[in-house]
């Protein structure tokens, strides 16, 4: 009862993850609509009836030497109603028949991933679909599945019953395996995240989303800590890498560094959101200035910023002082006398 009560837990669990990730990775969502054919050209009445028959017997075996072998309680004690209320666990058997069903579908997810995304075996692809489609598709649905095993990674420590030692070994065994393959999911999306930029350019959005995998990375390895070592503070630690996070994104040079990237790739593949790149703040009018001397496209990012700054007070309050727009007027200034 214990088992398929764990089993009808994870259901819903896996169908909203089966959905996700058939979204996020089209040879993954190819191969799980396989399965009811194939299984409907082998499977005939007289093999579901042998199926059934060994699963009826096979059951009736267990619950037989299960009762044989169960030991037997002496006397049975009484509840005190006035005894404090206990804290609320969840029964380890079924935990484990829930994080054993949801490993069982990472481990394949992650199996496709290797052998099509990082191996490049696009002989495998199927029909109808580029190299180009699968790797650029599915990062938001991998994010999504990984904030989903971090809900069941920290109730699972939460609430699991750690009244038998070994069953509880096997639990802590079955969650470090979902943060592994949780692990390798945002190292997946990160990856996609990266191809999809070298082809479209880099932007606030994606440079956030990078941060915000590399926040869930290091939480996972927290959360690993915690998983085999029980007194270790798991919500002081997030709380720490969560300001700490917080303080580093406000200082890093986020404008500059998405223009490095965007001048970098406009190098290799000659496109460039000039748009863009010269409404980035300030911060990036250094950098921006280096495609000054393109004959293709210098001119006009020139051109762009000097209407852009031409806008600015001309004498700006020492209150209203900006380091970044102070710079930016030098550059341009010193720009215009070359």
């Amino acid at each position: 009862m214990k088992v398929a009560t764990g089993i009808g837990i994870s259901l819903p669990i896996l169908l909203v993850v089966l959905s996700l990730l058939s979204q996020a990775d089209g040879v993954f969502g190819f191969f799980l609509s396989e399965i009811p054919r194939v299984l409907l050209s082998w499977t005939s009445f007289e093999t579901l009836w042998r199926l059934f028959l060994i699963a009826l017997v096979a059951l009736g075996l267990f619950a037989y030497f299960h009762a044989l072998m169960e030991e037997r309680e002496e006397h049975v004690e009484i509840p005190d109603p006035t005894r404090e209320e206990q804290k609320i666990v969840w029964d380890g058997v079924i935990m484990v028949t829930v994080l054993t069903m949801i490993n069982i579908v990472y481990i394949a997810f992650t199996v496709i991933q290797i052998s099509y995304l990082f191996t490049g075996n696009k002989m495998l692809l199927p029909a109808g679909m580029t190299y180009a489609e699968y790797a650029k598709n599915g990062f938001n649905e991998l994010v999504m599945v990984t904030l989903i095993n971090f809900a069941i990674l920290l109730m699972t420590m939460h609430f699991a019953s750690r009244a038998k030692r070994l069953l509880y070994r096997l639990i802590q065994g079955l969650l470090s395996l979902l943060t592994v393959g949780t692990g390798f999911m945002l190292f997946s999306a990160y990856f996609r995240l990266s191809l999809y930029e070298a082809y479209y350019g880099y932007t606030y959005s994606r440079l956030l989303g990078h941060a915000f995998m590399i926040f869930l990375a290091v939480l996972l390895v927290i959360s690993l800590v915690k998983i085999w070592h029980d007194r270790f503070s798991l919500i002081q630690s997030f709380a720490i890498v969560g300001l700490a996070s917080y303080v580093l994104l406000n200082y890093v040079n986020m404008d500059a560094i998405i223009a490095k990237n965007n001048i970098a790739l406009y190098h290799d593949s000659k496109i460039l959101d000039i748009d863009y790149l010269t409404e980035l703040s300030y911060d990036a009018v250094p950098i921006i200035l280096s495609l000054a001397e393109d004959e293709r496209v210098g001119s006009e990012v020139v051109s762009k910023l000097e209407r852009r700054i031409a806008k600015l007070p001309a004498n700006d309050q020492w209150q209203s002082f900006n380091f970044s727009t102070y710079q930016a007027k030098k550059w341009m200034s010193q720009s215009a006398g070359r």
